[in-house]
């Protein structure tokens, strides 16, 4: 008999076309580690236990007269506050600020869609087609949480 073998190759095929973008909340130094904490976590990117790193790319928001020559290594920290919320390293070159931008490329079809409702409720996803951004989920806010049938 013949067998008919069929593939879904969904995460090979959407994986690197979502990005997370979130912003710099602070920056701090611990035990001579330098921490950028962020409003993003890996809750968001499939759970706490996903050790995936991701890769990064920093945006400063104003132009930052303040470049310096050597690249410097920063923890990406998430807002979970628990210890394994890192979302990876990052190396950039200049002083980065409150409100600078994060980007997590290749972060997957799957990583929004099993995002467990853990401290934050969930995130706005827009779609971008080469020329115009376009909102197709709206953050959610307190009444959306209030209003959920969790019976």
């Amino acid at each position: 008999p013949k067998f008919k073998i069929i593939f879904e190759p969904g995460t090979a095929l959407v994986a690197n076309c979502m990005h997370i973008v979130g912003n710099i909340k602070s920056i701090n130094l611990k035990s001579g580690v330098a921490y950028l904490n962020t409003d993003l976590s890996r809750n968001l990117l499939g759970g706490l236990t996903n050790n995936i790193n991701y890769p990064s790319t920093f945006i400063p928001k104003i132009e930052n007269e303040n470049s310096i020559n050597l690249k410097t290594e920063y923890k990406l920290a998430g807002y979970s506050c628990v210890e394994k919320d890192i979302l990876g390293d990052i190396k950039i070159n200049i002083k980065p600020k409150i409100n600078d931008k994060i980007v997590l490329s290749n972060v997957g079809s799957y990583s929004n869609v099993f995002k467990s409702p853990f401290i934050r409720p969930d995130i706005a996803v827009y779609s971008w087609d080469g020329v115009s951004l376009n909102c197709i989920r709206r953050k959610q806010d307190v009444d959306d949480i209030t209003k959920l049938d969790l019976a």
